[in-house]
């Protein structure tokens, strides 16, 4: 069967101003011996809030990788994708430091992946 690591996690920027988008890349790679199908998916840790949710699934690519190959991923995280709904309903981007994941499933200790931090400053109200 196929196994599979990532690694190589690169942001844009690891400052944002609210409103502006952010790119992150990562590297996948087939330690098995088999060729494969592995689903590569990306979370999004907000600040710690009220109404924030522990994490979100912001996107996800699924790669065909043959044994021993590395596939790049890329993914393209627009002003909507880094908001949260408040209380009140409305989509905010807020202030504060976020953790983006890339791997094979949800974040968990000892879960195949990698992570990096990035910070966004200021605030900014999105249309519905």
């Amino acid at each position: 069967y196929s196994t599979f690591g990532y690694g190589n996690i690169k942001l844009s920027s690891a400052h944002l101003e609210a409103g502006q988008p952010l790119t992150v890349e990562a590297d996948v790679r087939n330690t098995g011996k088999v060729a494969g199908d592995e689903v590569a998916e990306l979370y999004l840790r907000y600040p710690p809030s009220a109404s924030a949710p522990i994490r979100a699934l912001k996107g996800f690519k699924r790669v065909h990788i043959l044994p021993g190959e590395t596939k790049h991923v890329e993914f393209a995280l627009d002003p909507r994708d880094l908001s949260q709904v408040t209380e009140k309903g409305e989509h905010m981007i807020l202030s504060g430091s976020y953790t983006i994941f890339v791997g094979g499933s949800q974040p968990a200790e000892g879960a195949p992946g990698v992570e990096a931090k990035f910070q966004i400053a200021g605030e900014k109200k999105l249309p519905r």
